[in-house]
């Protein structure tokens, strides 16, 4: 049997000390269980400040070290008020023909 395509968008918001959030790091968890899942996998980072290099850096290499798959994406979003919608809106529901198989989306609430 084929196996369809399977792929996440995850939104992940982060301000100062993001470590630090117990929840982040329960997400951080998870994300590590199932990261063998996913064929596909576009984190969408999203911050205050989208010139906070440093910030996004330590979120990037946290999440290179998650065993996920080679296609493994980065985009970097400035937080607004629709925060995780405006995510699934630009990277779900306006790309719905583009994509094959599977779509998760997923997002850390911005705790």
């Amino acid at each position: 049997m084929i196996q369809p395509e399977k792929r996440m968008v995850f939104h992940f918001y982060i301000k100062e000390n993001w470590k630090d959030s117990v929840t982040n790091r329960i997400h951080l968890e998870c994300l590590k269980h199932y990261s063998h899942i996913f064929d596909e996998v576009i984190f969408v980072i999203s911050l205050d400040n989208t010139s906070d290099y440093d910030l996004i850096r330590s979120l990037e290499m946290e999440l290179l070290e998650l065993n996920f798959t080679p296609r493994i994406s980065f985009k970097i979003v400035e937080n607004t008020y629709l925060r995780d919608s405006k995510t699934f809106y630009d990277f779900i529901a306006t790309k719905l023909d583009m994509y094959n198989g599977l779509t998760f989306f997923a997002h850390n609430k911005g705790i």
